[in-house]
């Protein structure tokens, strides 16, 4: 009975220990599984911090890259603008040195000449145009004027150069002679050919002598101051 006894004291003993041993194991693999959570956790947060720091610092790189850019980008801007507003200046400089402007300007005249006459009145468009014809007119009697004052004062030089009269019409003609000598020689029907051009029908002679006084009736219309002599021969 002793012996039997003693054996289900060993066998309840045993059993103890081992129950005991299965706790602390449970307990041992609960702690270490907390801590592996902990542990993973701790390296999840410590990965995510340095992850945001990381794209913190690539964020400010990026800012300082871009700002470099932008300035990069206005310099060349500045230095295109100089660049083209120099180009301008010079282009510039060139059309005014070749008359180009006038030529735009005179266009632009020209245009709005033609147009601004469909905007006004017939009345004013009447008056405008009797203004324009009283200053072509003046402006041909003040030509012919300084022409004839310059002509009275030219001396008895065959190689002179006379300075043209316009026509009524505003023209000069092709006719009128370029000399002093070219006057003096020329023939009868070019000089009644130019007193009919510059409305001296009238004053046109006939008959004897007829040549020199037609040459001297031109030369007193172009101011010239001297006259056309037939020389006459004794026998």
């Amino acid at each position: 009975m002793a012996s039997t006894i003693s054996s289900s004291s060993q066998s309840t003993v045993a059993e103890n220990v081992i129950m005991s041993m299965r706790r602390s194991l449970g307990e041992l693999r609960d702690t270490l599984g907390s801590l592996g959570q902990e542990t993973i956790q701790s390296i999840r947060e410590g990965g995510e911090k340095q992850i945001e720091n990381e794209l913190k610092g690539i964020e400010k790189k990026m800012d300082a890259s871009e700002k470099k850019q932008k300035a990069e980008i206005d310099e060349i801007n500045a230095l295109v603008k100089k660049v083209l507003e120099e180009e301008l200046v010079r282009q510039l400089a060139d059309l005014i040195q070749r008359g180009v402007l006038q030529d735009i300007d005179d266009l632009v005249k020209e245009q709005v000449a033609l147009q601004l006459p469909n905007h006004l009145p017939q009345a004013q468009r009447e008056e405008i145009q009797r203004h324009k014809e009283e200053l072509a007119r003046l402006e041909l009697e003040l030509h012919n004027a300084e022409s004839v004052r310059q002509n009275a004062a030219l001396l008895m030089d065959y190689d002179l150069d006379l300075h043209p009269l316009c026509t009524p019409e505003g023209a000069i003609s092709l006719n009128f002679p370029r000399t002093l000598g070219d006057l003096f020689g020329m023939e009868e029907q070019t000089a009644i050919l130019l007193l009919h051009e510059y409305g001296r029908t009238e004053a046109i002679a006939a008959g004897p002598n007829s040549r020199e006084k037609n040459i001297n009736e031109f030369m007193r219309l172009c101011g010239v101051r001297y006259l056309l002599v037939r020389r006459r021969f004794s026998s």
